[in-house]
């Protein structure tokens, strides 16, 4: 089997190297040892020098068809296929003379192709390397490699967690490799579903422990169309923030056909989460108590929820009784002040009285902050700062205090010039007194609005005609309807985003706009908003324990409208419940990280 069937590939030598040797221990282990036997019995280990390679799985070599050269070069190419066969099967000093030979052949080979082509041809590349050498080669061919034509009847890999911000030199060729899959802001181990794919023969099989993070991410739209398209999905078994690795990484193995012909909707697939750490070392029993069947036509493009039929049941109910919020506020969303520098920008109290005594008119340039932390549910709690609001294009000759203020940050504030520098803002074409973020809306901070923080473990909206502005990544609505902000407090949107948004560690949910949008809103008559608006004032008004009565009355209202059955409503409740836990168990904002100006899509 060894010597037939298995084939493996790193980009690391390291790893080449544990597997053969991982592999030559197996041997020993399972053989039947025979003293008596020479070598005790056990069978030689096959030459793993074209069965396990060092190579970058993701590319390719350059297609240029190396049947178009003169019968020579042809010939010594195939000499090189026959050799690599040879050497699998050779042992002692045949092994040496046979890689003595390939290694004459290559560089004979190499002498002829220069003479034709460059030295990124396909012939070329072939020519130059190096497999019995602990060197990665820059390109993967399982043809060259390991003679094989026709694809793998079986693709396993564990791809590399690497986000895209840390392969932005390598973008270029991704984008080269694989054309239309390519998106820009997806990270590495998405293109290994395409690759592993392309591998893989007609109805064989790929699986792969991988994030689940396409699933429900921006970035992962091609990769779920691909799997749905080019591939039957068989079992998913989502592991959550469950530790499989030292770090949280939010794996999921994934189980894929590959297909020839459409995929039938009415497919069905296995589909089981591990929830406690206890049942990673008992998967095979977790999914056969606890795994459900899912049609695959229930597998969106814009999002994939892996639920049971009762809840996927109510989800489309829902869809079907309420309008998207995106549409609902007519894509009025907007994200909170990057300033870039927060230590600058964000100022207490004291240093605005200071600030506005040696010139009245920064008054007009400094405007009540709130960060993501200060926002509650309701209302948010002011906690007594600033931002100045250097807005691009403000004259900081108007406000010389300011200016003389600012200074002092400087070398931090600047735009950096290349990546190399330490200190200094992002590039961009701002100015170092202006904040770091073109926010062409800014007269919307000043209007009465529904805010809301990017991380959370329930509903945590806020009614502001404060006119603070907000600190990024948190984000507003510019409305005054507070039947809306009642709908988006309640647990239909808590469950509605339970399913929808990503996850972060410790159960929390990211309310970003692109899955809050997608939340259906039931578009109510004026009589009917009337009850539910009059108890949203109270609130506001008195936020006391007297609230919870309130907001129990309001869901009541809201379940009517939606329609929703004493078993929805069950299925609602529950999930509200596991929320109160997680929020007992992990602690509210004041508890969390200063994640303020932070991108939360890089944690």
């Amino acid at each position: 089997i060894l010597r037939e069937c298995i084939y493996g590939v790193d980009i690391q030598p390291i790893a080449v190297e544990i597997s053969r040797l991982r592999c030559f221990l197996s041997l020993m282990v399972e053989e039947n040892i025979v003293d008596s036997e020479e070598n005790r019995g056990i069978l030689p280990l096959p030459n793993l020098a074209f069965k396990f390679v060092c190579a970058n799985t993701l590319l390719g070599i350059s297609k240029l068809d190396w049947q178009l050269y003169e019968p020579q070069v042809r010939q010594e190419v195939t000499l090189l296929g026959q050799l690599r066969g040879d050497y699998l099967n050779s042992q002692g000093e045949a092994k040496m003379a046979l890689q003595k030979q390939f290694k004459e052949v290559q560089k004979s080979l190499l002498d002829k192709v220069l003479q034709w082509a460059g030295k990124d041809s396909e012939v070329s590349q072939l020519a130059t390397w190096k497999p019995f050498e602990d060197e990665s080669c820059a390109w993967f061919d399982p043809l060259w490699m390991f003679g094989v034509k026709e694809g793998f009847d079986v693709v396993l890999g564990n791809p590399p967690y690497v986000r895209q911000e840390a392969i932005k030199t390598i973008k270029p060729q991704l984008k080269t490799e694989f054309q239309k899959f390519f998106s820009g802001t997806a990270d590495l181990y998405t293109y290994f579903y395409k690759k592993g794919l392309a591998l893989t023969k007609p109805h064989g099989h790929l699986c792969y422990i991988a994030p689940n993070k396409f699933m429900r991410a921006g970035y992962g739209k091609n990769t779920r169309q691909l799997l749905v398209t080019e591939a039957i999905p068989k079992i998913v078994i989502d592991f959550g923030d469950s530790p499989v690795f030292e770090q949280t990484t939010y794996p999921a193995i994934v189980l894929l056909e590959k297909t020839v012909v459409p995929v039938n909707g009415q497919t069905q697939m296995v589909v089981t989460a591990i929830q406690t750490a206890e049942e990673i070392g008992q998967i095979a029993k977790v999914v056969q108590q606890r795994g459900f069947r899912m049609n695959l036509s229930d597998l969106s493009v814009d999002s994939w929820t892996l639920e049971n039929p009762t809840v996927l049941n109510l989800l489309k109910k829902l869809k079907q009784v309420g309008v998207p919020l995106g549409d609902y506020v007519n894509g009025r969303f907007y994200r909170g002040i990057l300033t870039g520098f927060n230590e600058a920008f964000v100022i207490d109290a004291t240093t605005r009285e200071k600030l506005i005594a040696a010139a009245p008119k920064s008054e007009e340039i400094i405007k009540p902050w709130l960060r993501g932390r200060d926002i509650k549910k309701w209302r948010a709690e002011w906690a007594g700062l600033y931002v100045i609001f250097t807005r691009r294009g403000t004259d900081i000759k108007r406000y010389l205090a300011i200016q003389q203020y600012l200074e002092q940050f400087r070398e931090d504030l600047a735009p950096k010039n290349s990546a190399s520098q330490k200190r200094g803002r992002k590039p961009g074409p701002y100015q170092w007194f202006e904040i770091q973020d073109n926010i062409a809306y800014y007269a919307e901070f000043a209007q009465p609005k529904i805010i809301w923080g990017n991380l959370a473990t329930q509903a945590k909206f806020a009614y502001d005609t404060t006119g603070s502005y907000v600190s990024a990544p948190a984000n507003l609505i510019p409305t005054t309807d507070l039947y809306l902000l009642a709908v988006l407090n309640s647990p239909l949107c808590e469950w509605f985003i339970s399913l929808k948004a990503a996850t972060r560690a410790g159960g929390f949910f990211e309310f970003k706009p692109m899955y809050v949008a997608e939340f259906p809103v039931f578009p109510a008559t004026e009589r009917q908003k009337a009850p539910i608006v009059e108890r949203v004032k109270a609130i506001l008004q008195d936020h006391t324990a007297k609230w919870l009565i309130l907001e129990e009355e309001i869901n009541q209202l809201l379940f009517e409208y939606y329609q929703l059955t004493e078993t929805e409503i069950a299925l609602l409740r529950a999930t509200q419940k596991q929320q109160s836990v997680i929020e007992r168990n992990y602690g509210i904002w004041k508890d969390l990280p200063d994640w303020e100006g932070t991108d939360l899509g890089s944690i």
